[in-house]
């Protein structure tokens, strides 16, 4: 896969591939990405239960922010945007699962950080396959 200098940073559930795309200073940090490992029911339920606290009244959804591990239900002026925009509609595609051939064609320094408790995927098993594609 061509990796080309310049170009964008992502901080999303895209963010891999944006990086896969554009590389820049020549080494790629990725932060807890997906890509590695099919999305897990524990990130769908994530998704779902976060979305529907953030209709909560403020005082509610400040207490079950912690409960259901998602500090952006406390944040008032993104749950307003959020709000906002509900009405816009976006195609979400879930996006695939890189091949050991395709990470292995990455031709400049990645460094991989992993969250203990992502939402996202099982990050030992994610670490454990890198591990074993060097």
């Amino acid at each position: 896969m061509p990796l080309k200098y310049g170009a964008r940073a992502a901080r999303s559930r895209t963010g891999w591939t944006t990086g896969v795309e554009a590389v820049v200073a020549g080494a790629l940090t990725l932060v807890d990405p997906v890509g590695f490992a099919p999305l897990t029911g524990r990130f769908y339920r994530w998704v779902i239960v976060g979305g529907l606290a953030a209709l909560l009244p403020r005082a509610l959804r400040h207490r079950v922010a912690g409960a259901v591990g998602n500090g952006a239900l406390r944040e008032d002026v993104l749950m307003k945007l959020m709000l906002a925009g509900r009405s816009f509609r976006r195609r979400l595609p879930v996006p695939p699962v890189y091949t050991d051939e395709r990470v292995r064609e990455l031709s400049v320094p990645v460094q991989v950080l992993l969250g203990a408790r992502s939402a996202v995927h099982d990050a030992q098993a994610v670490a454990a396959r890198l591990a074993s594609r060097r």
